[in-house]
């Protein structure tokens, strides 16, 4: 696979955390299942009928050894949330909840443009494998150390949010919330006769007070935390400022509230 490529598929996936990243990539090396067709979003986020694509199963992701039980299905409904954020519909994925209608399993489908691509893609182990060109010079990463400036980092943002989905799992610690919120966007969709995904809750103290608690606890060297405590994961990562923890509460609160 070449650099372009990988780019590409890089950013479409770019708000995927490194599980979400793993389990798409579980999925896809062993859930193939064959091509159909299926609703995607154009460009302009309407609805397109009927478009070529290759559908994988999301139950065989579990043969990637890495995942299992619980925590699969956690991961996708964060991963359909973020690639497919319109009632499980997106510009490239689409997701089908109980495809065979017997509860077995729900299936992830790849627009036809793209999922020889992401079939490449998931085929890498790291993206050591990506071919780079022999004349690139990789530039020096520039990283901002001050706790405080009026412009978001956004890596440094990304890089917290994505720490807790790989040491914490936000999907799990918050599912009693998730599963609330769920049910009370449903009933205020109905009553005010909207779409689920075109309600969008203001950002709940419950997310942003497990964010700002888990950003404080990580940041914590671990020689310094009492004896009992079993948690021994350390964030090493700049210290965020208030405005910077609000949009990683926000994100992860997007990502956690399933649109359907």
């Amino acid at each position: 696979m070449n650099k372009t490529d990988f780019e590409k598929c890089e950013a479409i996936v770019a708000s995927l955390s490194p599980d979400e990243k793993t389990i798409l990539r579980d999925c896809i090396r062993y859930g193939a299942w064959g091509d159909t067709v299926e609703e995607f979003l154009d460009a302009d986020g309407n609805i397109q009928d009927a478009v070529y694509c290759y559908g994988y199963c999301t139950n065989d992701a579990s043969k990637g050894g890495h995942f299992k039980g619980r925590k699969v299905s956690s991961l996708f409904r964060s991963l359909v949330a973020k690639l497919a954020p319109k009632n499980g519909v997106g510009e490239v994925f689409a997701h089908c909840s109980d495809w065979w209608g017997d509860g077995s399993g729900d299936m992830l489908f790849i627009r036809g443009s793209f999922y020889k691509l992401f079939e490449e893609w998931a085929a890498l182990e790291a993206p050591a494998s990506v071919e780079a060109s022999p004349d690139e010079v990789p530039a020096a990463p520039v990283v901002d150390a001050s706790p405080k400036t009026t412009k978001p980092r956004v890596a440094e943002m990304m890089r917290f949010e994505n720490f807790l989905w790989q040491h914490h799992n936000p999907a799990e610690v918050l599912e009693d919330w998730a599963d609330k919120a769920t049910e009370g966007i449903m009933r205020l969709a109905v009553s005010c006769i909207l779409d689920p995904s075109e309600v969008q809750l203001p950002l709940s103290p419950v997310v942003d007070g497990y964010v700002r608690h888990a950003h404080e606890f990580f940041r914590i060297p671990v020689e310094e935390r009492g004896e009992d405590e079993i948690v021994r994961d350390f964030y090493p990562g700049a210290e965020l400022t208030d405005d910077e923890l609000r949009w990683v509460a926000r994100h992860i609160q997007d990502g956690i509230i399933p649109a359907d």
